[in-house]
C-alpha cells in the first residue's frame, strides 16, 4: 500500500523520538556474481553451444537493471513498488531461463564444471527474485521511511537493512557528502579493531568520526574467536547498532561516557558517525623492535606471528609495543583527580552493562582542562553478545572485571531506574531478542554486585572518600591501586599518579 507524503512527514517527525521497528530486521543479502567473474567461469563460447551468448546477454541485462534499481532515488519506491518489481522481474526470469537452457546443454556435452556454474547462477537469480519483494517491504514498512526517503537511494536503503539498521538512527539529511566540508575532513584518520575511520566535518562545523558499517567480520581480523564466543554473529555483526546501544546504557546510568552516534552517508557508503572524543588516550604510537630470531619468524605460521604481534616492518620481522603516554601536562588539581576517578568508575560500570570486551588503553580518551575532566570510551562495538548473560570477568577480554567501588549517583540510577521502560524497550530494533535478554541478565548481575558492596564503598564524594575502619584509611586512588584484580585506574593511570607524587 503506497505511503502518502503526509504520512511520511508525520512519521518522520515522530522519528525524532527514535521510533524503531519492533525487532532487529535484516534484509536477505543476495548478490548475483559480477559479469566478468561469471564470464570467466563459464569460459569462452563452447563448440556447438547455442545458449552461451544468450546467457551472457541475459546476465548483463539483469546486472544493468539491478544497478539502475540501486541508484534509483528512494522516494520513487513509495507508490511504485509493483511497477519496479515488474520491471526487474522480466530480465531476471529471462536470466533464469537462459541459465537452465545452458545447464541442460552442458549436461548433454558432459561439462560438469560449466553445468554447475549455470545451476548456481539460476539459483542466485531465483533467490534474488524471491527476496526482493520482502526486502522492499522491509524498507517501506520501516516506521521512519519518510525520514530518509528524500536523501538516499534504494541501494543505500537495502544496504542499511542488510546491516540491520533502523532508519530512526539514520541522519542522512544532515550528514552526507553534499553537506561535507571536505577541506577540513581527513579520510585516513585512524583505525580500530574492526574498521578504518575518517574524520568528517559537515556544515555544522563539528568534527566527527565516520566508520563504514561492515556487513561481516572476517576470520583474519583481531578478536574473531572472542566475537564468536560472545555470540556476536560475524556475518551480521551490527557494530553500529552496538555503539548506539552502548550510548543508551550510558544515558540510562547517567554516566555520559559514550559518544553520541548515528548513521550517515559518505562516498556512497553507510557508516556510523560518532562525536569525536576529546583529549587523548594513555597509549602512544607503535614502537618497533626487531624480532631476535629472524629465521624463526620466517618458519612461523601466520597465526603464530599474529599471536606474538610479529609483523614485517622495514623489511624485517619486528614486534611492537604501545608506550604509556600521560594524558595531561599540568599537575592535576584535587578536583581533577576526583573527577578522573569518578568518570573511570562510570565507564567501568557502563562496560559491565554493555558487556564491552575491547576496552584497551587506546579506547579510552581523557580530556582535562583545569578542574574539568571528560572520559570517553570509543570503539564500543564488541559488546551485547547473545551469549553475554554474565559480567565480563577478565579472561580474553581487554576490559576489567567487576568494580570494587561504585559512584553514588550511578548507584541510584542502577538500582532505581526502570530497566524495561528506560533501557530494554529502546534496544529493540538495535539488538536481537537474545542480546536484549542477556542484557537483562547482566543488569541483574550488576545490581547484585552493587548490593554486595558495603554502603561504605558507594562513593558520594571522590575527593573526600576514605576506606572505613581503623587506619590507614585509604583514598579512592590508594584503594584502587592496592587491588589485586584489575581496574581502569590501576591499569592505565596509577603510574602517572606515582610520577606526579599523588600516590
Amino acid at each position: 500500500m503506497p505511503i502518502t507524503a503526509a504520512v511520511q512527514n508525520y512519521v518522520g517527525e515522530l522519528c525524532g523520538v527514535k521510533w524503531r521497528p519492533s525487532a532487529l530486521q535484516h534484509a536477505m543479502r543476495v548478490e548475483l556474481m559480477a559479469v566478468d567473474q561469471l564470464t570467466e567461469k563459464i569460459g569462452a563460447v563452447p563448440q556447438g553451444s547455442a545458449h552461451h551468448g544468450t546467457l551472457i546477454a541475459a546476465l548483463a541485462e539483469s546486472r544493468k537493471k539491478i544497478s539502475v534499481l540501486k541508484d534509483k532515488p528512494l522516494a520513487e519506491l513509495s507508490g511504485n513498488r509493483s511497477a519496479i518489481l515488474e520491471d526487474i522481474a522480466d530480465p531476471i526470469e529471462r536470466l533464469m531461463a537462459s541459465a537452465s537452457a545452458y545447464e541442460d546443454e552442458q549436461d548433454e556435452i558432459g561439462d560438469d564444471e560449466k553445468q554447475e556454474v549455470a545451476w548456481a547462477l539460476h539459483e542466485a537469480a531465483r533467490r534474488y527474485l524471491f527476496a526482493l519483494p520482502k526486502n522492499l517491504d522491509l524498507i517501506l514498512d520501516d516506521p521512519c521511511f519518510g525520514k530518509i526517503a528524500g536523501h538516499a537511494t534504494v541501494g543505500q536503503a537495502l544496504a542499511a537493512k542488510i546491516r540491520g539498521i533502523a532508519f530512526a538512527d539514520c541522519e542522512f539529511a544532515d550528514y552526507n557528502d553534499s553537506t561535507l566540508d571536505a577541506g577540513n575532513s581527513v579520510e585516513q584518520f585512524g583505525s580500530g579493531s574492526s574498521n578504518t575511520v575518517a574524520r568528517l566535518v559537515h556544515r555544522d562545523g563539528t568534527p566527527r568520526v565516520f566508520k563504514p558499517e561492515l556487513d561481516r567480520y572476517d576470520p583474519d581480523r583481531p578478536f574473531f574467536s572472542v566475537l564468536v564466543e560472545a555470540g556476536i554473529p560475524p556475518r551480521e555483526p551490527n557494530f553500529g547498532n552496538r555503539s548506539i546501544a552502548s550510548r543508551l546504557v550510558s544515558e540510562f546510568l547517567g554516566a555520559e561516557v559514550i559518544p553520541e552516534a548515528c548513521f550517515a552517508l559518505h562516498q556512497g557508503r553507510i557508516g556510523l558517525l560518532m562525536d569525536l572524543a576529546k583529549g587523548k588516550p594513555t597509549v602512544g604510537e607503535k614502537a618497533w623492535l626487531d624480532w631476535p630470531d629472524q629465521a624463526g619468524a620466517d618458519r612461523m605460521g601466520p597465526a603464530r606471528r599474529k599471536a606474538l604481534l610479529i609483523e614485517q616492518h622495514d623489511g624485517r620481522w619486528a614486534s611492537f609495543a604501545r608506550p604509556f603516554v600521560k594524558p595531561w601536562t599540568a599537575p592535576l588539581s584535587p578536583d581533577a583527580q576526583a573527577g578522573l576517578l569518578e568518570q573511570l568508575n562510570r565507564l567501568e560500570w557502563t562496560d559491565m552493562g554493555t558487556g564491552e570486551l575491547d576496552r584497551h588503553r587506546g579506547n579510552i580518551f581523557i580530556e582535562i582542562q583545569g578542574d574539568r575532566v571528560k572520559v570517553t570510551g570509543v570503539d564500543n562495538e564488541f559488546c551485547f553478545g547473545d551469549n553475554q548473560d554474565k559480567l565480563v570477568d577478565g579472561g580474553r577480554a581487554s576490559s576489567p572485571g567487576p568494580a570494587r567501588l561504585i559512584d553514588a549517583k550511578l548507584y541510584r540510577r542502577l538500582m532505581d531506574g526502570d530497566l524495561d521502560a528506560g533501557l530494554l524497550s529502546k534496544l529493540s530494533g538495535l539488538l536481537t531478542g537474545k542480546a536484549i535478554a542477556a542484557t537483562r541478565d547482566r543488569f541483574e548481575a550488576m545490581r547484585q554486585r552493587a548490593r554486595s558492596l558495603s554502603p561504605d564503598y558507594v562513593v558520594a564524594d571522590w575527593r573526600t572518600w576514605r576506606t572505613p575502619g581503623p587506619p590507614p584509611n585509604l583514598t579512592a586512588a590508594e584503594f584502587l591501586a592496592a587491588q589485586d584484580r584489575p581496574n581502569l585506574f590501576k591499569r592505565d593511570i596509577v603510574r602517572f599518579f606515582k610520577e606526579d607524587g599523588l600516590l
